[in-house]
């Protein structure tokens, strides 16, 4: 199963994990057609585990100053990230 989050970013799933991925550009992308990747970031046995990190990542890679600004930001992508487990969990 795969949980898609935005362009970047994903979770996928087996029977005994869970996968935090994000996209990054190849670094040959002559070789083949595809000129992204997939990279694991983290593995997490537990859906809201890894929810709650990339929650927690996104307020570490932030460069926003304002925190009203990193709120509202956070929020929504707390929103961004539940649609995407919810709309697969229907």
């Amino acid at each position: 199963m795969e949980y898609k989050i935005n362009s970047n970013t994903r979770i996928k799933a087996d029977s005994k994990q869970y996968i935090v991925q994000t996209r990054h550009c190849r670094e040959n992308p002559a070789e083949d057609e595809n000129t992204h990747v997939w990279r694991d970031r983290a593995y997490f046995t537990k859906l809201d585990a890894a929810a709650r990190y990339l929650l927690e990542q996104f307020v570490r890679e932030s460069d926003i100053p304002d925190l009203v600004k990193l709120g509202r930001d956070l929020e929504n992508f707390k929103t961004e990230i539940t649609e995407a487990i919810t709309k697969k969990d229907v």
